[in-house]
């Protein structure tokens, strides 16, 4: 584990994933982070690369040759290595090697870089392309932050949350009216029972997770995204910003016709920036 840490608070990555494992408020004590229960969730906040949810029978074509990729991809299970630790942060750094490039035929490069500023922790994610030929990917954040039933998250603005659907396989079927005249979304036990909220194209770049006293308790800001999930077992809600999707319901396809995929020239590079604002400290 890299542990770095300010006056406010104390910061814990697991190089396994480059995976945001703990933020504490060094004055309360308080744990910001979902602790990983595997009876629940094992997660804290994977990072997902070279996809995001789930592929059509977790295949895909690249030029008509056939590839199998898991939900979310392998960097969440892939040992990133620590290439910079600071005072106030982090850097880790993923590349391709022999194994990945069995689902995933591209020289590519990962870098997450972990910076404290007061009590905001901003995470620069960089993908860039190493080889010469046109690489195709999406590319994710799936933070799990502690929060009682009862919460909520709140949207910006009020107005009507639609949602996609998905099926049980976790492909997109469709679209509803998740709420009219709303900004936000109840933490109940059974708002989540149909798998993850998936808002497209939001108009906003923030969302506030709030305790069940309504006190806001982090600020998750990710700037302009295709797509923003929301997630949730209480006790954690995950707010996930993602530029991608999962697949629409059906066959595989070409993995440069995938919604939202990504393209980068050899040599070229794509930067993703969030930003956690850490209130009751």
């Amino acid at each position: 584990m890299i542990n770095f840490e300010n006056d406010l608070l104390k910061v814990s990555v697991n190089p396994l994933g480059a995976e945001l494992s703990s933020v504490i408020g060094k004055a309360s004590g308080t744990e910001y982070m979902w602790q990983g229960d595997p009876t629940v969730w094992s997660g804290h906040a994977p990072v997902l690369f070279p996809i995001c949810g789930r592929l059509a029978k977790d295949t895909y074509f690249l030029d008509g040759e056939q590839y199998i990729l898991p939900k979310h991809g392998f960097a969440r299970r892939k040992e990133f290595v620590p290439v910079e630790v600071r005072e106030n942060g982090a850097k880790f750094v993923l590349t391709a090697d022999e194994k990945t490039k069995i689902s995933y035929p591209f020289d590519f490069e990962l870098n997450v870089d972990f910076s404290l500023c007061e009590n905001v922790l901003e995470t620069a994610y960089t993908v860039i392309n190493r080889g010469d030929k046109t690489m195709y990917f999406s590319l994710g954040a799936h933070p799990a932050f502690n929060v009682d039933l009862g919460g909520c998250v709140i949207l910006p603005s009020v107005g009507t949350i639609k949602t996609l659907t998905v099926n049980d396989e976790g492909l997109i079927n469709g679209e509803k009216v998740y709420a009219e005249n709303s900004d936000r979304v109840e933490l109940t036990e059974k708002v989540f029972e149909n798998d993850a909220l998936i808002f497209r194209s939001p108009s906003y770049t923030f969302a506030d997770v709030a305790s069940p006293d309504g006190k806001k308790k982090v600020r998750v800001h990710f700037g302009k995204v295709p797509y923003l999930l929301l997630w949730a077992k209480p006790p954690y809600v995950c707010i996930e910003p993602w530029h991608g999707v999962p697949d629409g319901a059906g066959e595989p396809h070409e993995l440069s016709e995938k919604e939202a995929i990504i393209a980068l020239d050899g040599g070229e590079k794509f930067i993703f920036e969030t930003k956690y604002e850490f209130f009751v400290l």
